[in-house]
């Protein structure tokens, strides 16, 4: 893949026209970035958190064991690759009822990087969901498991299984790992479907993700409980 090699000029113009992105040093070679959005001088571009703690775009190349590497507007990285660090497979949509309050072992963690993962520095950083009064919160029980690299660990939704060509461990009691998804602030029976937004912000070994949206359709009139039915999954990557 031919390498892109932008101007100085070209560099200081991103820095100026990018609204949302900072340019973090008065290097023209080094452009920082705050979403995907900004980066776009090649299709599937990425905006990544670099070992530097600045975010840099990333796009995609076939010779990187991750699939990505840094652009040539990052500084010391520039040109490098990226190091892949794991996978989260989730349950991107579900349908179930207002009674359903917890939704139990909705993702997979996979280690797609060379090193061993402590799965239990998982934790949950952040939840946000667009609803006015309803409250979607997420927590998670880590487990004192090592995950070595090529393996995934938990859930037990068959619809994310064909994301999940990894081999799997199993993880026994006590160290079960769940996430758990809860929604509170609504009472049912429920007049009409009503459909959640919600983002999940994760953090594993240091390293931060967000789950891109969930979708939680609630079905008008269901009250109590009646299913929670897993409808859709999606797989991210994240880098280090």
């Amino acid at each position: 893949m031919p390498c892109i090699r932008p101007s100085i000029r070209l560099a200081s113009y991103l820095c100026l026209a990018i609204a949302t992105a900072a340019c973090g040093s008065n290097d023209p070679r080094i452009v920082t970035c705050e979403a995907d959005t900004n980066c776009n001088l090649v299709p599937s571009g990425q905006c990544v958190q670099s070992t530097e703690g600045a975010n840099h775009c990333a796009y995609p190349e076939t010779t990187c064991p991750s699939g990505f590497a840094w652009s040539e507007l990052s500084g010391n990285l520039s040109g490098s690759c990226v190091r892949a660090t794991f996978d989260v497979v989730y349950v991107s949509a579900w349908h179930f009822s207002i009674s359903a309050p917890l939704v139990g072992g909705f993702a997979y963690i996979i280690n797609t990087g060379p090193e061993t993962l402590d799965l239990a520095t998982l934790r949950v950083v952040s939840v946000t969901d667009d609803h006015a009064v309803a409250v979607v919160g997420a927590t998670v029980s880590p487990p004192h498991v090592m995950l070595s690299p090529g393996a995934a660990a938990m859930s037990v939704v068959p619809i994310l299984d064909p994301l999940v060509p990894e081999r799997r461990i199993t993880i026994a009691p006590p160290d079960d790992i769940y996430f758990w998804l809860d929604i509170s602030g609504l009472s049912g029976p429920l007049q009409e479907t009503v459909d959640i937004h919600a983002t999940v912000t994760i953090s594993l070994d240091d390293v931060e993700i967000t789950l891109p949206t969930m979708t939680l359709n609630m079905e008008s009139g269901l009250d109590p409980v009646v299913y929670a039915e897993a409808v859709s999954g999606a797989r991210v990557a994240a880098f280090r």
